[in-house]
């Protein structure tokens, strides 16, 4: 509540000292509140029973698919964020044309027992053969340790699809 300042000075107002408490209290806390409720926390499940069985190239259109990826952590100096970052890169084999509206809906980077869930998004055009795109902000899990990708994706017209890509070290870059 606000009443009149005490120095009655026209049009001006002073704050109660109760209503000061309530904003020491809230400025103390929002810091917590908001740590506590990181909305770019990545989203780790255990891995889905089906990923291990999935194939590592598909055919769509006509296009033979394969999936590559690199996975990171960024310690560089002056680097704010460690968190990993996934690159998925869609291609087709001998050549051939991506097909049309290929878009790649969901991620799964497994490590052990755990998959970060994510959908990743596409940061730059795409070339004739090859999509790709960019999975950030995923879990601090140790550089050195083996991880696997598996995607979900469809294409104008007919999906979804899934793939697997190849094992790999999970990098670290200083």
């Amino acid at each position: 509540m606000r009443t009149r300042n005490s120095r009655n000075v026209p049009g001006a107002l002073a704050v109660q000292p109760s209503t000061v408490s309530t904003m020491k209290r809230f400025v103390l806390l929002a810091p917590l509140i908001c740590a506590c409720s990181n909305p770019t926390a990545p989203t780790v499940v255990a891995v889905p029973p089906f990923v291990d069985s999935l194939p590592a190239s598909v055919t769509v259109s006509n296009a033979t698919l394969n999936l590559e990826s690199s996975a990171w952590r960024d310690f560089m100096p002056g680097q704010t964020d460690d968190r990993m970052v996934v690159v998925l890169r869609v291609r087709s084999s001998a050549g051939q044309s991506l097909p049309a509206g290929l878009t790649v809906d969901r991620a799964w980077i497994v490590h052990r027992a755990e998959a970060w869930t994510t959908t990743p998004l596409q940061e730059q055009p795409s070339s004739a053969t090859t999509l790709e795109v960019v999975a950030r902000q995923g879990p601090r899990w140790p550089t050195g340790d083996s991880v696997f990708v598996a995607i979900e994706f469809h294409v104008a017209g007919s999906g979804p699809y899934r793939m697997r890509g190849p094992g790999q070290v999970l990098q670290r870059t200083d």
